[in-house]
């Protein structure tokens, strides 16, 4: 083959395989490449958008989470906080002739006290009690009621009442009212019997009868118990008396009331009754209930016949005895209206102190000034509260007693 044939063929095949492939071959393998780019970074962008949106939805979900955990602990915590301070928990009454109620938290703090009658609002007048510890109220409650008259030494009873659903709680929150009552009359110098009684939170007849004579829950309960137990007693012409009345036309009669409630004394009226009546149930002798013009009552072992004797015996040792003790009383009176002494500063500290029912170690920026009226103005703080207390210079008689929450 020659030179020239050769060179003809390889032109026309050249030709041929050109004509063979398109003239837009590489735009479109181009595009196509573009195309496969253009998709993975779209994929890319799904890819992507679906993580994000993934990620807002798992971050949304524990949010949302987390604020619900936030509202339960927030709505538990109320609830509790709501039980232990601002719901009732406990009622408390005190009665001697003013009726004083307070209502009390689970801390044993007062959330409302108010009265029951007239001499009460006398007695509560100028007294925020609202958030002060039960003890702490006592206290002034008791000084309140010798400040204004309602309980002198002549007072021979006072009536506590405790109400709880927990029983358990009711008589543990009763013997601690019962002791702080002994204590406040102790510190005032008062040898008066503290009745006191759990009374249950079922007494809608009793409810009735104490809004219909005014007066306390515990009163009516009180009364209504006596009157059943001695058919004899009206509870209406009851309610209308005195604890310390009622106490003295209790032991008048010698009605045993240890059925029906409680009562503590040291050495008082109704201690000796109790422990007379103890030996009459007991004892087979023939026995007389004497009492005494000073408030004492001892039960006497006779013969029949010389019960006339014993009778007139006593009563005459009495009247001597009685004699005696004016006499005594009257030179006291005498020296003293003499030569009047003051009480000493520590003196007039113990005995604020003693009401309020706190010690000295308590006691933060006191403040103690003698004034030219014959009484001792003291001051001081214990915790958040506040005392305001004029102390008589001479008799050592508490003429004020404030207390309030410090802001």
């Amino acid at each position: 083959m020659s030179k020239m044939k050769q060179e003809n063929m390889e032109k026309e095949l050249q030709e041929a395989v050109q004509n063979l492939i398109p003239n837009d071959l590489f735009t479109r393998i181009t595009a196509e490449l573009d195309s496969k780019e253009e998709g993975a970074k779209m994929e890319k962008v799904l890819v992507s958008r679906i993580e994000n949106k993934r990620t807002s939805l798992g971050l949304k979900t524990v949010m949302q989470l987390a604020a619900a955990c936030v509202a339960l602990v927030l709505i538990v915590g109320g609830i509790f906080y709501y039980r232990g301070n601002l719901m009732v928990d406990s009622l408390v009454d005190l009665d001697v002739n003013p009726g004083i109620e307070l209502l009390t938290n689970q801390k044993n703090r007062v959330l409302e006290a108010y009265a029951t009658n007239g001499d009460g609002d006398k007695v509560l007048s100028g007294m925020d009690l609202h958030n002060v510890d039960l003890q702490v109220a006592l206290n002034a409650i008791v000084g309140s009621m010798v400040q204004q008259g309602y309980m002198t030494k002549d007072t021979k009873g006072v009536l506590v009442t405790v109400q709880n659903k927990d029983q358990k709680k009711a008589d543990t929150l009763r013997k601690l009212v019962v002791k702080e009552m002994e204590i406040a009359l102790s510190t005032e110098d008062m040898n008066a019997a503290v009745f006191h009684q759990v009374i249950s939170t079922q007494n809608n007849n009793a409810s009735a009868f104490a809004r219909k004579n005014n007066i306390s829950l515990g009163k009516a309960v009180f009364v209504l118990n006596l009157a059943n137990k001695a058919r004899s007693l009206d509870a209406k012409e009851l309610a209308k008396m005195k604890i310390s009345e009622i106490a003295k036309l209790v032991a008048d009669k010698n009605i045993d009331i240890r059925d029906i409630i409680e009562y503590d004394s040291d050495d008082s009226l109704w201690e000796n009754i109790a422990d007379a009546i103890e030996d009459i149930n007991e004892g087979d002798d023939d026995y007389i209930v004497t009492t005494t013009q000073q408030g004492t009552t001892q039960a006497v072992q006779v013969q029949p016949t010389e019960t006339q004797a014993v009778v007139a015996q006593t009563q005459t040792q009495a009247q001597t005895q009685t004699q005696a003790q004016t006499q005594a009383q009257t030179q006291t009176q005498a020296q003293t209206q003499a030569a009047p002494q003051r009480i000493s500063a520590d003196k007039a500290k113990a005995i604020a102190f003693g009401h309020a029912g706190v010690s000295a170690g308590q006691v933060r920026e006191l403040s103690v000034e003698y004034d030219d009226d014959g009484v001792y103005e003291i001051d001081f703080k214990v915790g958040n509260m506040e005392y305001d207390y004029e102390i008589g210079a001479v008799d050592g008689s508490i003429r004020k007693a404030n207390v309030e929450q410090d802001d």
